[in-house]
């Protein structure tokens, strides 16, 4: 999904039914907001077939109040990475 986002597209979803905890659930299409795989493609379909649906999807932000969660903030994964490494070498 985070590809997706990275190119601005609509990301279709099928992992962690827990995804709406750290993502905004309008941003995406989730396969489970649907009671088969028959209505998630179906919904997939109409959603490529109706540009206001796909620009309207495509607008929401993708965090909640369009916010990046403090847990994968960049200073969050610099830490995370300098403790793996250790220190960052400074740059010339």
């Amino acid at each position: 999904s985070t590809d997706a986002m990275m190119a601005r597209s609509v990301p279709i979803y099928w992992g962690n039914p827990l995804v709406h905890l750290d993502f905004n659930p309008k941003a995406f299409i989730n396969r489970h907001d649907f009671a088969s795989d028959e209505a998630f493609v179906e919904y997939i379909i109409a959603v490529d077939n109706d540009d206001a649906l796909y620009s309207q999807i495509a607008s929401e932000p993708y965090w909640h109040n369009n916010t990046v969660p403090a847990a994968i903030s960049d200073a969050a994964c610099l830490r995370f990475w300098t403790d793996v490494f250790g220190a960052v070498p400074a740059r010339n």
